[in-house]
């Protein structure tokens, strides 16, 4: 209401509106929504928001890939007929755990970098990648039958010329003599051996350990 105050000076009447005052313990405050229990029109107006965020948060969109092919075979397996299966390894990557995804994108770069090094290079980093896989143990020594299982598209010629770059550059050693005990598999086609005009058929190969690679790796007979 208005209240007449009590004439000034110059006989002129001056009037005022009172502002109402809140009584402390019900004067009306801010409420941060996070520091809220999680019920009534504070948990609605939490969904609202984190709605609204979903809604201008950045979904990272898809890298540029080849075009999708149609599937050769109704088979589950990566290869089929002989052509590779890419539309799988593209899917497959979503179910990886982050720690094999990382794997994969460390190989990926691995074989990009091997290829750009020229053909040679590219067939020798798949050669050493495969008897890496392929080692039961440090030492251990594997089939030429069974390597050339696992280096599927690789014609043998490229095969036994990388086979014999990697020995001359310290990185695996060819062996000559039977197959014996600890070998990893005795599967593969026969005759899978590399013929050499003095050390015979070899027949088997192995990784050099690191620390000795390129100091005159003897050779078995």
């Amino acid at each position: 209401m208005p209240t007449t105050l009590p004439e000034s000076d110059d006989d002129v009447p001056t009037g005022i509106h009172e502002r109402p005052t809140w009584p402390e313990d019900v004067r009306p405050t801010i409420v941060d929504p996070s520091c809220a229990p999680q019920s009534g029109w504070v948990s609605r107006l939490r969904d609202l928001l984190d709605r609204i965020r979903a809604r201008f948060r950045r979904t990272p969109a898809p890298p540029p890939l080849p075009p999708a092919r149609e599937r050769m075979s109704s088979s589950p397996t990566l290869v089929s007929s002989g052509v590779f299966v890419f539309e799988e390894i593209l899917s497959g990557l979503w179910r990886l755990p982050p720690e094999q995804l990382d794997a994969v994108v460390r190989l990926a770069e691995h074989v990009r970098e091997a290829r750009d090094a020229g053909a040679e290079a590219a067939v020798d980093a798949r050669i050493l990648y495969v008897l890496a896989r392929l080692m039961p143990a440090p030492g251990g020594v594997v089939s030429l039958a069974l390597l050339r299982d696992k280096l599927l598209g690789l014609p043998r010629s490229s095969v036994d010329q990388g086979l014999l770059r990697l020995e001359a550059s310290g990185r695996i050693v060819l062996f000559s003599a039977p197959m014996g005990a600890g070998l990893a598999g005795t599967g593969g086609s026969p005759g899978a051996g590399i013929e050499h005009p003095t050390r015979g058929i070899l027949e088997r190969c192995a990784l050099v350990p690191e620390r000795h690679q390129g100091r005159g790796v003897r050779r078995a007979a």
